[in-house]
């Protein structure tokens, strides 16, 4: 079984994905894949710091990948959450 290409991975990041987080001012990119299928991804915008983040990656973003891509092992959040300007929801409010 081979790796998705990344452009592949993003493409069902952009079709089934982002076109729902941007009602949040929110995207996801792919940032890697390594050998064992593991993906890496990167959370922007309202994202990026949003409490619902880690909700969101397991919940909808991994589900959506490992379903649409059966190589895909795993998927993991790669962003620097503490630098999100924008988020959506703030954890400290």
């Amino acid at each position: 079984m081979g790796l998705a290409p990344l452009d592949t991975i993003q493409a069902v990041l952009d079709e089934q994905v982002n076109s729902l987080l941007k009602l949040h001012q929110g995207s996801v990119e792919v940032a890697g894949i390594d050998n064992a299928g593991v993906v890496s991804i990167r959370m922007n915008g309202g994202c990026q710091g949003c409490a619902m983040a880690k909700a969101t990656m397991k919940q909808f973003v991994k589900v959506r990948l490992m379903n649409a891509i059966p190589c895909i092992t795993d998927v993991v959040d790669v962003t620097d959450h503490k630098a999100g300007a924008t988020p959506y929801f703030k954890a400290d409010e």
